[in-house]
């Protein structure tokens, strides 16, 4: 029994070791040092923290701070399975991950224990201050900075002394952690012709443990060694470099893990979504579980939910807060992380009032409320609305949740939102309208919509109209968290005036969402982010996505940026004769970190820059068509000189030889510039950078990157086969046609997916939109037909793969598609297969697109092409009258049958109409006082729904 006890022991405690080995995400769970890459560089510019080369001759240099406490590296960094989130730093050239410091002088990586894991640019011959000397031998500086995704924590040592028998401080040299899980060394010579007497140095990081295969180290034979220490790498490479040949050594995780797949993200409760994801890797060490209010989904310690183990593929995320939106994103961890997709879901509504509003009309297009509205009603019952939405702020004080419904009809009113009306914790106050064409904001003078330093407010499917000459359609001036979706936003009333002019108000506009809204402006601005000249009050971390700008006049811009930091401006449809994007010189504030990607923008000019404080931004995988420049940057005082501008289809059609593709003014280099491309086939330069370069090859032989040469990867001409291919450019359809050349010719960036959401490949296409990807069917045809009041979509496919089921997604004007049908595939087939779907196109007036995204039985899936459609939906002249209705109901119309239903579903009348005639009489004098829905049958086979209110 004793032995058979130690046995049973021995096995628990054996199982609970393999727990802990596997599943805790502070166990260092790989120590596979060999699954490095290492890319060597003399292309550097190192640059000094000051801006300029150190040469301190004398030693007279600074004091050195040492390590006291862990500073935050500002992001999470997954190191050998660990997730760090802070990293410590000594002034003898260490830098350790984690709380715990590197005490004493590392010397020797294989073994030395203390502070592990370390990350040393120069480990052996870094001298300090012992006591022997007065000497002070070196400063540094930690920093970190970046787009979220691809941040970099970077710490710097300048003018070290390479050991305390030289007489000078001729080493600067820095360690760089990539969000992305990337190590860099970066290194410059301080005092040209210096040769050290002690060069001995090595480079190189460890894991926690000690020993043979717990370190990295390179060989000076460019080689990476995890088995012996190689002291004399860095006395060839670095010690006599001269002060131009700066070097970087990258260091880079390889074999990461198959990236999991999101497959769903569903609402439980207020404060409960639970997800579930793919495993596609075999050989994860685990999964991390991040959340977030943003959509790119931060990987920051506040955004950290849980560490799950090997082959997990659900998680439930509890502690969220109601009726907010959240981001999620799964990682696989092994030697650094590799990100799955992003889904959201919405926390389901928490406990808020609703209110009601009807402009004192009652038709058809009413859904919200049963009577008219009057300044004496409560506003609390669809049977008693208020007259106006002033009404509804003026009586009551609005909080989280609450919900304003306001049905159709035109409010003409100034209607303004204060802090009063505050939602919070992401659970907005919601204004709600039945549609953008039928709830109408339109004020006779002044501002029709106005937040006024408000935070946490919505307003939804709403049409607003600017008529005052000087005055904005809304202004959003101060507050955080407002958004406007949905609405169709104008001011063509003449004026410099804008549809949308973000304020920056007293203590600045954050977190501001435009999308899926139609704005046309005059010749002022679309969408305005003004902010003003104190960085208190600038406009910061907006969101507009998914917009139709429209600019009618030739001065206007489709989106300005005056005082605006960190915002965003993705997948928008840009058209006029203005100025797409604009930078405005006139505002001196800084506009930086602003991110521009996946637009197609049709203009005069695409994007003009002549603010001098523009200095970091992104412009990324957009598609530009444009009768002048396409990018224009009018300042000499150096505002390109950090962009990335990557990517993106520079199409002009000026004739003009002083007219380009791209112009830069001035002389100063572009931050990174590459993978683009250019066509000009009409007379207009390719490019300007204070000399001009007819041609895209000319352009490419001039130094005009501050990374490197630039544009060696882009692509382009003037001639026929250097067309990009648009689909219709002549209605701002920049869609690729099949054969384009920019299909599969772009380089990996960090934009995921294109304007119509569709996944980037590992290498995408230049542009806003991304090849479609070649669905495991063969298909013959996807074509969509009119038929009275449907979309008839037929598609033929003559061989299928696994192919389980196609979705129908369908989008309007705002090209966000949604599911609209599910249809079952043939599985495997060799034979022609034909689909049918028939799509009801209801009474509207837009174009509705197409596509089918095809399901195969392991949940993998691609999409087709895009196709358009647009019906006449006006055959029948249905209307319904009165409303509410005492004896008599009026219908017009082809008409063939009626149904009447009670709150509780059940029919109450139902009736045959003689298709012959066009106007029928229904009586409803013996039924019930009430709410009913009737049901209408169409002699076309539409089925229409109408509320009907009986009152006696």
């Amino acid at each position: 029994m004793l032995v058979l006890c130690i046995i049973l022991y021995k096995i628990i405690i054996m199982k609970a070791l393999i727990f802990l080995f596997c599943f805790s995400p502070f166990v260092m769970l790989s120590q596979v040092m060999t699954n490095w890459s290492l890319t060597n560089s003399v292309t550097l510019d190192f640059v000094h923290q000051d801006g300029t080369n150190i040469d301190n001759a004398d030693g007279t240099n600074p004091a050195v701070p040492t390590a006291s406490g862990a500073r935050a590296l500002g992001f999470d960094f997954w190191y050998m399975g660990v997730r760090y989130t802070q990293a410590n730093y000594t002034n003898f050239g260490t830098f350790s991950l984690g709380a715990s410091a590197v005490t004493t002088k590392v010397n020797d990586l294989t073994n030395h224990p203390n502070g592990r894991p370390i990350l040393a640019p120069l480990w052996d011959n870094i001298e300090i201050d012992d006591g022997n000397s007065a000497r002070i031998e070196g400063v540094y500086e930690n920093s970190s900075r970046g787009y979220s995704g691809e941040r970099k924590h970077s710490v710097t040592w300048e003018a070290m002394e390479w050991d305390q028998s030289e007489a000078t401080a001729p080493i600067s040299f820095r360690c760089v952690l990539h969000e992305t899980g990337e190590i860099e060394f970066q290194y410059s010579q301080e005092t040209a012709g210096w040769s050290p007497s002690n060069p001995l140095a090595s480079m190189g990081f460890t894991a926690v443990g000690t020993g043979s295969g717990n370190f990295v180290s390179v060989n000076g034979s460019e080689a990476i060694s995890t088995t012996i220490e190689d002291p004399n790498r860095n006395g060839a490479d670095i010690s006599n470099m001269s002060s131009t040949t700066d070097a970087s050594y990258l260091f880079s995780p390889i074999n990461k893990c198959i990236a999991p797949f999101l497959t769903s993200a569903t609402t439980i409760s207020s404060s409960q979504i639970d997800i579930t994801w793919t495993d596609n890797s075999s050989d994860e060490l685990g999964f991390a579980v991040y959340y977030s209010i943003q959509p790119e989904v931060p990987l920051d310690a506040a955004n950290f939910f849980s560490y799950e183990p090997a082959n997990s593929t659900s998680k439930s995320i509890t502690g969220l807060s109601g009726c907010s939106k959240y981001y999620f994103k799964v990682l696989a961890i092994k030697e650094s992380y590799t990100p799955s997709n992003i889904l959201n879901a919405t926390t389901s509504v928490g406990a808020g009032t609703d209110y009601y509003v009807n402009d004192g009309t009652l038709n058809g297009s009413d859904i919200y409320t049963t009577n008219i509205g009057a300044v004496g009603n409560t506003g609390l019952t669809p049977a008693s609305p208020k007259s106006s939405i002033s009404a509804i702020i003026s009586s009551y004080v609005l909080t989280s949740g609450d919900r304003i419904f306001v049905d159709a009809g035109t409010f003409a009113e100034n209607v303004v939102v204060t802090s009063i009306d505050d939602g919070s914790g992401g659970c907005p106050v919601r204004f709600i309208g039945v549609d953008s064409s039928l709830t109408i904001i339109n004020s006779a003078g002044g501002i029709p919509l106005t937040f006024s330093n408000v935070d946490y407010v919505s307003f939804e499917n709403f049409k607003i109209l600017g008529n005052g000459v000087a005055e904005d359609a809304v202004e959003l001036n101060g507050g955080s968290h407002c958004q406007l979706t949905h609405c169709w936003i104008i001011n063509q009333q003449g004026g410099n005036e804008s549809a949308i002019d973000m304020g920056g108000g007293p203590s600045g506009s954050l977190f501001h969402t435009i999308n899926n809204s139609r704005i046309e402006c005059g010749i002022g601005g679309g969408i305005d982010l003004d902010g003003a000249t104190a960085p208190a009050a600038y406009n910061e971390f907006g969101e507009y996505y998914d917009n139709i700008i429209i600019m009618s006049g030739g001065g206007a811009f489709g989106v300005g940026f005056y005082y605006s930091n960190h915002n965003k401006v993705f997948r928008n449809r840009i058209s006029g004769n203005g100025y797409g994007l604009y930078f405005d010189g006139s505002a001196n504030g800084d506009s930086d970190y602003n991110q521009i990607y996946n637009n197609y923008i049709s203009a005069f000019v695409g994007f003009y820059n002549d603010k001098p404080n523009s200095n970091i931004g992104r412009l990324q995988y957009n598609s530009f068509y444009t009768t002048s420049h396409c990018l224009w940057f009018d300042n000499t005082s150096g505002g390109q000189s950090n962009w990335v501008i990557k990517n993106n289809i520079f199409y002009t059609t000026a004739s003009s030889t002083s007219e380009y593709c791209v112009q830069f003014d001035g002389a100063a280099k572009i931050g990174e510039i590459d993978c683009n491309w250019y066509y000009y086939p009409n007379g207009a330069r390719c490019a300007q950078l204070s000399l001009n370069y007819a041609t895209l090859t000319a352009w490419k032989g001039v130094d005009h990157s501050n990374v490197n040469n630039g544009d060696e990867n882009s692509g382009g001409g003037n001639s026929g086969p250097d067309d990009p291919k648009y689909s219709n450019s002549a209605i701002n359809d920049l869609d690729l046609l099949s054969g384009s050349p920019c299909f599969a010719s772009g380089c990996p960036i960090n934009v995921s997916e294109d304007i119509y959401f569709t996944p980037r490949s590992s290498t995408p296409s230049i542009g806003a939109y991304e090849e479609i990807s070649t669905l495991p069917i063969k298909l013959v045809s996807f074509s969509v037909d009119c038929y009275k009041m449907y979309s008839i979509l037929n598609w033929k496919t003559s061989v299928e793969i696994n192919n389980d089921y196609f979705v129908v997604e369908k989008a309007g004007q705002d090209f966000n598609f949604e599911p609209l049908a599910y249809i079952s595939g043939a599985g495997n087939s060799s034979v022609i297969q034909n689909y049918i779907f028939e799509d009801d196109t209801k009474e509207t007036d837009e174009v509705s697109y197409y596509r089918l995204k095809q399901v195969d039985f392991n949940g993998e899936y691609s999409y087709s092409n895009i196709i358009a459609s647009k019906c006449d939906n006006t055959s029948d002249n249905l209307s319904v009258y009165p409303n509410p209705v005492n004896d008599v109901l009026n219908l017009k119309g082809n008409i063939e049958q009626i149904e009447l239903y009670d709150v509780s579903g059940n029919l109450v009348k139902q009736q045959l109409l003689n298709p012959e005639d066009s106007q029928y009489r229904i009586s409803t004098g013996n039924i019930n006082s009430g709410i009913y829905l009737l049901k209408i049958r169409m002699v076309s086979g539409k089925v229409d729904f109408k509320k009907i209110s009986i009152s006696h």
